[in-house]
């Protein structure tokens, strides 16, 4: 759900991870917005994303 999740948010063009703001921004995700958008626990959130890094 994490991974389907951060890659649901993944902008093509940069290959970065967040959200655009006005013409020339960009909002990176922090863990609430991933908790949130999940459904998950944060612990779990964070287990998650510490296997991608494994």
């Amino acid at each position: 759900m994490v991974l389907e999740f951060l890659l649901s948010r993944l902008d093509l063009a940069t290959l970065c991870i967040g959200r655009p703001s006005r013409p020339d921004g960009f909002i990176d995700l922090d863990m609430k917005m991933i908790v949130e958008g999940t459904g998950l626990g944060q612990r779990r959130c964070e287990r998650a994303i510490a296997q991608f890094k494994v």
